[in-house]
């Protein structure tokens, strides 16, 4: 939470939510913006009838906040920061306003940095089949044929 806490100082485009109060513990108040998370869980599953209904917006729409996202992770690049863990989840999206904002970005490092963990936070299914076999889980099977080299389960940069 520190981390995330920093970033927003560093880190200065209209797209993303900044903290208003950053609270002992630490906690982080985080102002209210209206829209739709794109894609949220639940307890059935994932929520994503926001992002079927941003898939159905106008070309121009999406354009215009796909473009809003890269120029927001221009300022990103430009802090020094590295983009980690923007997902579907990180995005609300206000229809009315057609208006996109990046939430939910207490992954995002000062880059290049050293990681000192096996792998980086983040669900399983996400790691490529060929590294399964490196993330201890009941349900992981590792490939059924060997590969011709083998590949690290995480790319370290330092």
């Amino acid at each position: 939470m520190l981390r995330a806490a920093r970033f927003p100082a560093a880190v200065q485009h209209p797209a993303i939510v900044r903290p208003e109060h950053v609270l002992d513990g630490p906690t982080l108040v985080y102002p209210w913006h209206d829209g739709s998370v794109l894609k949220y869980a639940t307890v059935h599953g994932s929520g994503r009838s926001a992002l079927h209904r941003f898939q159905q917006l106008p070309l121009s729409d999406v354009e215009a906040a796909i473009d809003t996202i890269l120029d927001a992770h221009l300022a990103v690049a430009a802090a020094g920061y590295v983009m980690f863990g923007l997902y579907v989840g990180c995005l609300l999206y206000n229809f009315h306003a057609h208006r996109i904002r990046l939430i939910d970005l207490d992954e995002y490092r000062l880059g290049p940095f050293t990681l000192d963990t096996d792998r980086l936070p983040g669900s399983r299914r996400y790691i490529a089949p060929e590294n399964s076999s490196a993330v201890p889980s009941s349900t992981s099977t590792p490939p059924s044929t060997p590969s011709a080299a083998p590949s690290p389960s995480v790319l370290r940069q330092g």
